[in-house]
């Protein structure tokens, strides 16, 4: 099978990147001919074949990808070939490679730019490789250009696509295009599937659950305890500077444990994912005899606001930003962690959420969207959004009562028999199979129809 994949945004930085980077690997594992298109500074260097559609960096968008292409980067990061548009690509709310643009400061010229180019670039790219089918990740612009070409498409829904959709009206059309002509659209969880066609007045049976999955060769428990040694885990060790704040204060008592607990937040610094909440948590946990340590991954728009709150709150010795982590990095972190917290407003299918449980870490999280139907009471805890002193109970709950030891084999082995890659790519494969039959089906009819 011939699968074109479209997204947004580049195979790194995002939740729907890193989705359809690892579901590009897996089908091209499997066999079938894979080519992705996607949005970038760059074009990225993969396993498949890749192009993109190149836009001008911004001087803050400096999250490196191991795969760019070097032939089209310069040195210092500059491109040396002109780019496609002459401005960064948009996010919804906010991405680690532009944490400024988002669909809604597109000017009305440089929205029609973005459309246009878009458009021609998915004309040329279906021409040319000719997919057996197109699957395009987000309900966004890139369903309107597939309804008017003759190739069967899928669309996956990533979540943030109906933040979109509420926030950016001027999309709206394109979006609802998309979305009504495609042959199937793919939804991460049963509330999001129910939210897609009641927003979107979808066909009922068009839209199918298909449970994200992660890649358990990589997100796995380490073979060693692995804890906190002072390392800066955004450049691989702490700055000297903060060694004294971050190991030096160790238990009260020389009998104590000789290490500061860690709770880790990954995730982009927006408003939504609500890390501003983990922040006044953190200003009462913080204060337990066994004084953990918030570690907190991730770029975005809110940092700086994020740093003056941690700072109004006199966190400075107890929280540190690390910013943007690759995927080993975060393998690494989700180990040395007690818990991995999540304290989002509104979500969808983080995969931060199965990434930490596949490590054997469990997962407190905020009771919105797909994150009710992901965390159960044996692998971590849910809180009423916004309610900080129950997030911070359940934190010094976890960290004294030693909750990880008791559930980490659980925690494991609920990803391997819900989320593993292999199972989530059967069932797309199964799609696109469904789809490609029927779409026989409709040309034999046509056929006999021409003929008779």
């Amino acid at each position: 099978m011939r699968i074109l994949q479209i997204l947004l945004f580049p195979l790194h930085g995002s939740g729907s990147g890193t989705y359809a980077d690892r579901l590009a690997a897996f089908e091209q594992a499997r066999g079938h001919t894979v080519k992705v298109l996607c949005c970038d500074h760059a074009v990225p260097q993969r396993g498949f074949e890749t192009v993109a559609l190149v836009f001008k960096p911004t001087a803050h968008s400096t999250v490196p990808d191991a795969g760019v292409d070097t032939r089209t980067a310069d040195a210092g990061g500059g491109l040396s070939a002109k780019p496609d548009l002459d401005f960064n690509f948009p996010a919804f709310t906010t991405h680690p490679l532009s944490t400024s643009t988002t669909f809604g400061s597109l000017s009305d010229e440089q929205r029609e730019k973005y459309a246009t180019a878009f458009h021609r670039k998915i004309r040329e790219e279906v021409a040319s490789f000719k997919p057996d089918l197109v699957h395009a990740h987000h309900g966004w612009i890139i369903g309107a250009a597939l309804a008017d070409l003759d190739v069967p498409y899928v669309i996956s829904l990533h979540g943030t696509e109906h933040y979109g959709f509420m926030h950016y009206p001027a999309y709206r059309e394109w979006a609802l295009k998309g979305l009504r002509q495609a042959d199937r659209v793919l939804a991460l969880t049963e509330e999001e599937r129910s939210k897609a066609i009641e927003t979107y007045a979808l066909d009922p049976d068009r839209v199918i659950v298909i449970t994200s999955g992660v890649d358990t060769t990589l997100f796995h428990l380490a073979a060693a305890e692995i804890r906190f040694n002072g390392l800066d885990l955004s450049r691989g060790r702490l700055a000297h500077v903060r060694r004294e704040a971050v190991v030096g204060r160790w238990a009260q008592s020389a009998g104590a444990a000789r290490h500061r607990p860690i709770v880790l937040a990954g995730s982009k610094l927006t408003a939504i994912k609500g890390t501003d909440v983990l922040l006044r948590a953190a200003a009462i946990y913080s204060k337990i005899p066994e004084h953990p340590l918030t570690l907190i991954a991730g770029e975005g728009n809110e940092h700086a606001a994020l740093e003056n709150l941690r700072d109004e709150l006199q966190l400075q010795e107890d929280v540190i930003f690390l910013g943007h982590q690759t995927a080993e990095q975060m393998v690494t972190l989700y180990n040395m962690a007690e818990v991995t917290v999540l304290a989002s407003r509104t979500d969808w299918f983080p995969l931060v959420v199965i990434e930490s449980l596949a490590c054997g870490t469990p997962v407190i999280a905020s009771e919105v969207g797909g994150l009710s139907q992901l965390v159960t009471p044996n692998i971590g805890r849910l809180f009423s959004t916004g309610d900080y002193a129950t997030l911070a109970a359940y934190v010094t709950d976890f960290i004294q009562s030693d909750f990880k030891a008791a559930v980490q084999s659980a925690c494991v082995q609920y990803v391997h028999e819900k989320f593993s890659w292999d199972r989530t790519v059967d069932r797309i494969i199964a799609v696109y199979q469904a789809v490609l039959i029927g779409e026989d089906k409709r040309t034999r009819r046509r056929g006999d129809k021409a003929t008779g």
